[in-house]
């Protein structure tokens, strides 16, 4: 008899680190893996013990070349391999959908937990934020934040200096 592996990976994230050489991926809701692609290094399945239930695409900000992992309500910070898993805190009601760079802050895209997919009233939609972020982990509250109306904002990206955003709504009853 065979043992299956049991790994759920979640493809949310999937990110190279050039600092540390590696790839980081999601799995279980339980932890980030690492995987070295000149396979000099071992594939570590559970690199960090990281507990979420919505992880989204991390980055590597182009001003400090630091990785920043959002989940749930929280930023991991990765800075040259050490972890900061709790870098920024924000509001539990709402989980991350999406980051981006915004000049030398992070565009935080944050939709609330009652418009989360496994929700079935549609009418529980609400609105959806976006905190800008400076990258400084000693402050615990942000200066901007711009609401973005209704809906589930998904996806979030600067283009010609403009933060554009991607939202999902539906319409009670439709």
């Amino acid at each position: 008899a065979s043992v299956q592996n049991q790994t759920t990976f979640n493809y949310e994230l999937f990110i190279y680190y050039r600092r540390t050489g590696l790839i980081y991926g999601a799995r279980n809701g339980t932890n980030l893996w690492a995987y070295d692609p000149t396979g000099a290094v071992a594939f570590a399945d559970s690199h960090l013990a990281l507990t979420y239930t919505n992880i989204a695409q991390g980055l590597v900000h182009s001003k400090d070349d630091v990785l920043y992992v959002p989940y749930d309500n929280f930023i991991a910070k990765n800075d040259n391999g050490v972890w900061t898993t709790q870098a920024l805190r924000l509001p539990a009601h709402f989980y991350i959908t999406s980051i981006c760079e915004f000049g030398n802050n992070i565009a935080i895209a944050m939709a609330p937990l009652t418009a989360h997919p496994a929700n079935t009233n549609a009418a529980a939609i609400g609105s959806s934020r976006v905190y800008i972020w400076d990258r400084d982990t000693s402050i615990t509250t942000l200066s901007e934040t711009i609401p973005w109306e209704e809906g589930r904002l998904e996806v979030l990206e600067v283009v010609d200096g403009f933060l554009i955003g991607v939202s999902f709504t539906t319409t009670p009853g439709g």
